[in-house]
């Protein structure tokens, strides 16, 4: 590619109005990631495009490829003007409104497309997949299954029509569709994944091994195909295989904990219980907003015994996903067992947790007053049947609180006004990416999006209100982890027996 980009370097100093020569310059330098040499060459070829629809829907495309959507549509729109009739301006229109998130838009100008060119397979899926974010489905299904009537092997449609099979549960008809698509294009990401999780839901992990081992020869570094190509080869107890692949994927740079969770479900079913939780325990510190992390730790602690560990890892797992069916089913899980021995009780715990029990026993009144009295510095996790909650402490004072069900932060700061929701996606999006994310709390401030004195309110009312339903809870089991301060945000600034006694007013309220 790089002796092409030089040919091609050559070419245009020979031919500098060549606008096919600057577009395939720009495409070279798209393809091996020379972005800003990219739109060099694409601002050039602007200059030297003919008023010609072919030539703007091929800039267009570049310019939408290189990631430059807005330019990109007004290019599309000048197509458009220059010929209405053009599908082709049409179509491309439509998918680049679409992926600007414009999909109304982009629905109108593909179906436009769809009735100027009716055999068009590529304008047909993208219209199908435009019409399911609509809420269209039915309207998608007819297009969709145009399209593969018509090309049976083109991939988008393929899965785009297979999707809809399997959510209204014809899971053999989606198999049936992607097939042929796959056999066409075995290293089509998206399909084959699609196929191999539908040959595994059949419980055929044979074929799911066969088809992902096809597409994991042309995608050797992305650690979602190992891990898929892992979890298959685990379910067909190809072990040796399995442990070499989910190792490979947990090693690339850019995976996430999904690869460890599936090595240690490998390493359980071996029997090696100390090496999945090993294994857990790093896919939590690598993602730590995942729950199925977390759920799958939980599960792993409890089975080894270490039901301290397990009541904090869930409780978290419950914080993050209060929905998530399994996570509830892990939950109810560990709580049937047996009670815990309570504060005195002479059973060994693991060495970062100070103080363990059960809820009924001790309650969770005294038990928070215990810990403000003491003045202890950590964070107490509450696991009960029905719910999860963590309240952090330093010095005694409370410095912040959260249950499954009580209201974040983010919510009562765009209910109150003080910020929009796409900021917020934005902060949360910022803390999913990061290994060690800062409480929200702290970020809006450090960003000057809105100033301490302004946060702290909203962050009491937040505390209080998990306070609240945490006083409320009569049984479940607690575990408190005492932890350096650097660690944990700051106290409030609240004296903890008003703070707790507002608690218990709004708790009392609410009954």
């Amino acid at each position: 590619m790089l002796n092409r980009i030089l040919r091609l370097e050559g070419e245009v100093r020979e031919n500098p109005d060549d606008f096919e020569l600057w577009c395939a310059l720009a495409d070279a330098r798209i393809a091996v990631g020379q972005h800003d040499a990219a739109v060099e060459a694409l601002e050039t070829a602007e200059r030297c495009a003919a008023a010609d629809v072919s030539e703007h829907v091929r800039l267009g495309a570049l310019l939408q490829r290189a990631g430059m959507l807005d330019r990109a549509r007004k290019t599309f729109v000048q197509a458009c003007r220059l010929e209405p009739s053009s599908s082709a301006a049409q179509g491309h229109l439509g998918a680049c409104l679409v992926a600007l998130g414009e999909v109304a838009a982009g629905a109108s100008c593909l179906s436009a497309a769809a009735w100027l060119a009716p055999d068009d397979v590529g304008v047909r899926a993208a219209l199908g997949k435009a019409l399911v974010r609509l809420s269209r489905p039915d309207e998608a299904r007819g297009h969709l299954e145009h399209a593969v009537a018509m090309a049976p092997g083109h991939p988008e449609a393929a899965c785009h029509l297979a999707e809809l099979y399997r959510e209204d549960g014809e899971p053999a008809r989606a198999r049936a569709v992607l097939e042929p698509a796959c056999a066409a294009h075995p290293h089509h990401r998206p399909a084959a994944l699609a196929l191999a999780d539908l040959w595994l839901m059949e419980g055929n992990s044979e074929r799911a091994v066969e088809v992902l081992r096809s597409l994991a020869a042309h995608h050797e570094e992305d650690p979602a195909v190992l891990t898929a190509l892992g979890r298959a080869q685990r379910l067909a107890e190809h072990r040796a295989s399995a442990r070499a692949t989910l190792t490979r994927a947990a090693a690339l740079p850019d995976a996430d904990s999904a690869p460890l969770v599936e090595r240690a479900l490998l390493e359980q079913q071996a029997g090696r219980l100390s090496e999945a939780v090993d294994a857990l325990r790093e896919a939590v510190t690598r993602d730590p907003r995942d729950p199925s992390a977390h759920r799958a730790l939980g599960e792993a602690l409890h089975q080894a015994g270490d039901s301290d560990a397990a009541i904090s890892t869930l409780a978290r797992a419950a914080i993050i996903a209060p929905d998530d069916p399994e996570v509830r089913h892990s939950i109810s899980r560990v709580v049937q067992v047996a009670d815990d021995p309570g504060l005195d009780g002479d059973s060994q715990r693991p060495e970062r947790v100070d103080l363990s029990g059960n809820v009924h026993k001790f309650g969770m009144d005294k038990l928070l007053q215990f810990l403000a009295e003491q003045r202890r510095t950590g964070v107490l996790r509450v696991l009960s049947a029905e719910s999860g909650g963590e309240l952090v402490f330093v010095h005694g004072a409370i410095a912040g609180a959260s249950t499954s069900r009580s209201p974040r932060l983010g919510q009562l700061l765009v209910q109150s006004g003080l910020m929009d929701e796409n900021t917020l996606d934005a902060l949360v999006a910022e803390q999913h990416a990061t290994r060690n994310p800062r409480p929200l709390g702290v970020l809006v401030v450090e960003r000057h999006l809105l100033a301490a004195d302004q946060v702290r309110p909203i962050l009491e009312k937040q505390v209080l209100a998990a306070l609240a339903e945490m006083l409320s809870w009569t049984d479940g089991k607690f575990a408190f982890y005492t932890m350096a301060l650097e660690g944990l945000p700051s106290a409030l600034g609240i004296e903890p027996e008003y703070l707790l006694e507002a608690a218990r007013a709004e708790r009392d309220y609410l009954r």
